[in-house]
């Protein structure tokens, strides 16, 4: 016991500096953007000085403890030394055939096939051209194994850099690809190796000094080889005794005896000659083309772009979603999440997430800012015991889908299947599911709830806290709120219902049935748009003589107006509908505020709004907004605040995201103004009875249905939407699973 005591003690202290290392490598807890970018940069400054450290050899002047160790292949991590040993390689694979007997007939063959008008016995530019032309037949194959091979070096350190810097598996893993498709990008840039081959393939070019250097040297070389062995056949003329005087006699003794021996074979000549030119062009030649594939290819295209490839430029234009993606500490069911989170497209994970059947669906995906596109995935599958899959009958575009068209919403990715209000029939269910099945007609909430947690219990649905485990959201906002169909990873990373099918998490929560006098052209509204109008309404306290004015004419604007009178509001003003203000189109000098206060004395009671991101902002705010200073203005809020009478009230619906500059603060204390953020609407508290008006014909739903559309023309639905073209308001999205049109409810409207 008192022998293994230190050991155990040793193995404990190493244990704790290990942990130590790793929790001070995953740095400070990432609660918003500004932290996950931040943190990004730093790796990408390690990044940058570890590549720069190894181009320039300066291997002990930072991290020498990384470049003391080997990559995974046991090779040295210097990439500078395994760069110039791999170049020796290529020269001496590319050094011209030795053998001289082999080279001799190599030559003496090309000779005979290349004769031209020249004289037998001599050869012209064309023979040194065709034996240089077959000499290097193989340069272009060998640089570009050697592209290769550098491509696998460089990939190796970037690898081995990476890990060195970064331990999280996950974040080495995003990093990783980000790093090799740029490698992949200038590995394809370096066509430099082609317009080398193709200059190499031209008539050599012999005007040079090195070339007329290396031709005398050779031509010298051959005339002494003659010489000596036709004074060494000479000797035996002489007997032991060689020795030449003065007198004539023994000179042209000497000079009958060396040319009876120096025997010149004119195509023996040519082909000597050939072969001098040969070695002393291809030396030129070869160094020049070694030269030029080490500096502008290997140089140019990459190695001198490593230190650019992640640095923090990189991190400065990622998008929100990539940052997210990248560096944000996942959520997972352990946080308290209760249902799977990374499903917003079945093709992310088709193993995991796609209908084993193969059957394919059309779907509306993000694309980038200002783009949307159909495209065609897979179905989804029941994944969860409370799931269900619907074969959605009916979908449409809401005004805050506009958000995540112009990319205001943060932690969207391309690819993410969007929509949250849809309605359809249940295809298939999980074992958990008791109170529906297939062939049901139901209509979707447009939050996810899990139905047992603390506000679930209280009707909240909108404010669950086990379906969004989103750190960000949750850091920002000092709180949960639900998931939320097709809205960003922001909002729990759920597919949209702009699909033919639909996976429904908690499907016996989030499900309303509906009855058969309840067409899904009135029907699907209870997904979103009804549950948020009456929630404005009600939570700011609409009562009867109320004076409301409604920010936002769109939809919820629309069915506000008609909520409202129903509670016994006297008289409704939209900003931009029933009786308006055009704010776009004030006379100089007057405001929304003075308007509203010149059609009411003090203003009105009440302000709703629901117009948010697409209300018109300022010039100031855009600045701060590209700026990053902000991430939302409060330009209709003070609006609201200014523009009602002392202690009046103001319910912000639309959706707002993040932190806002200038709030006038000052107006709402002195005022006394009660400012309410309305907040998702619980659809749960309300949709039954929502329901019933829509039976009674209290409620008709239909009344803002403008347009039908057949869901192959959906990304044409956003163009026109966000353009505010063809007086579109609500919009039923048919899909081929949808009921015949119901009557009284628009014509399909093709754009085709």
């Amino acid at each position: 016991m008192e022998r293994e005591l230190p050991k155990v003690q040793e193995e404990v202290k190493n244990l704790l500096k290990k942990t130590e290392m790793e929790i001070e490598a995953l740095g400070d807890e990432r609660q918003t953007i500004g932290h996950l970018r931040i943190f990004l940069s730093r790796i990408a400054m390690r990044f940058y000085r570890l590549t720069t450290s190894a181009l320039n050899s300066t291997y002990h002047e930072i991290d020498s403890s990384f470049f003391s160790g080997q990559d995974r292949s046991g090779s040295s991590i210097r990439l500078r030394a395994q760069n110039r040993q791999k170049r020796k390689v290529v020269k001496s694979e590319v050094e011209v055939d030795s053998e001289a007997e082999v080279l001799e007939r190599k030559v003496k063959e090309v000779y005979y096939n290349s004769r031209g008008k020249e004289l037998p016995g001599n050869y012209n530019h064309i023979l040194l051209s065709e034996l240089f032309f077959i000499q290097s037949s193989r340069w272009y194959q060998i640089p570009e194994n050697h592209l290769n091979s550098i491509y696998k070096v460089i990939v190796g350190f970037m690898e081995s850099g990476l890990r060195y810097i970064i331990h999280d598996e996950r974040i080495f893993s995003d990093l990783l690809e980000i790093i090799l498709a740029s490698l992949q990008t200038s590995q394809k840039n370096a066509e430099e190796l082609n317009r080398l081959w193709q200059d190499k393939k031209q008539q050599p070019i012999t005007y040079n000094h090195y070339y007329t250097d290396n031709m005398q040297k050779s031509r010298q070389s051959t005339t002494r080889q003659m010489i000596r062995k036709a004074i060494d056949g000479a000797k035996q003329e002489w007997g032991s005794r060689f020795h030449i005087s003065n007198n004539q006699v023994d000179a042209e003794k000497l000079l009958a005896s060396l040319q009876s021996r120096i025997t010149v074979d004119m195509d023996k000549q040519a082909c000597s000659e050939a072969l001098a030119g040969l070695n002393a062009y291809y030396k030129v030649a070869l160094k020049t083309f070694v030269d030029n594939v080490c500096r502008q290819v290997i140089e140019r295209h990459l190695l001198r772009i490593l230190p650019e490839i992640f640095y923090p430029e990189t991190v400065a234009i990622l998008s929100n979603g990539e940052l997210e993606r990248i560096a944000g500490e996942q959520p997972s069911h352990l946080d308290g999440g209760v249902t799977e989170q990374n499903l917003t497209n079945p093709d992310r994970d088709r193993e995991k997430y796609a209908d084993p059947s193969g059957e394919k669906m059309k779907a509306l995906v993000w694309n980038g800012k200002n783009s949307v596109e159909l495209v065609e995935t897979h179905k989804p599958k029941v994944i969860e015991d409370r799931d269900v899959i619907l074969k959605v009958t009916g979908s449409t575009i809401c005004g805050s889908d506009l958000y995540l068209y112009h990319g205001a919403v943060i932690q969207l990715q391309k690819g993410d299947i969007l929509g949250h209000e849809f309605c359809g029939r249940v295809d298939s269910v999980g074992p958990g599911i008791k109170n529906l099945k297939p062939g049901d007609r139901v209509v979707a909430s447009f939050q996810i709830a899990c139905g047992d947690c603390m506000y679930c219990q209280r009707k909240l649905s909108s404010q669950c806290e086990r379906t969004n485990t989103n750190k960000v959201e949750n850091a920002m906002y000092g709180g949960r709120t639900a998931g939320m169909f097709g809205y960003s990873h922001f909002t729990g990373r759920f597919a949209g219902g702009q699909a033919e099918y639909a996976r429904v998490p908690f499907g016996d929560v989030n499900l309303l049935p509906l009855p058969d006098d309840v067409p899904d052209e009135k029907g699907l509204y209870l997904s979103d748009v009804l549950a948020t109008s009456w929630n404005c309404v009600v939570d700011t306290g609409v009562k009867e003589g109320d004076i409301v004015a409604i920010w936002g004419a769109g939809p919820i604007g629309q069915m506000c107006a008609e909520m409202s009178f129903t509670q016994g509001a006297k008289r409704v003003i939209v900003i931009d509908g029933v009786e308006t203000i055009n704010f776009t189109d004030l006379p100089r000098g007057e405001t929304v505020t003075s308007k509203l206060k010149e059609m009411e004395y003090g203003g009105p009671d009440i302000a709703l709004e629901y117009a948010a991101g697409e209300y018109t902002k300022g010039y100031g705010y855009k600045l701060e907004l590209a700026l990053g200073l902000e991430t939302d203005t409060s330009e209709i809020v003070n609006k609201m605040i200014t523009s009602v009478r002392s202690y009046g009230r103001c319910g912000i619906t639309g959706v707002h995201v993040g932190f806002t500059n200038h709030f006038n603060i000052g107006a709402l204390m002195e005022r006394g103004i009660r400012l309410i953020g309305n907040g998702q609407a619980p659809v749960y508290l309300y949709w039954k009875d929502l329901l019933k008006k829509i039976q009674d014909g209290s409620l008709d739903s239909s009344n803002m249905l403008s347009h039908r559309v057949d869901i192959s023309e959906m990304d044409t639905l956003y163009e026109k939407f966000n353009a505010r073209a063809d007086n579109l308001q609500k919009v039923f999205v048919q899909t081929r699973f949808s009921d015949p049109r119901a009557p009284g409810t628009p014509e399909l409207t093709s754009w085709k």
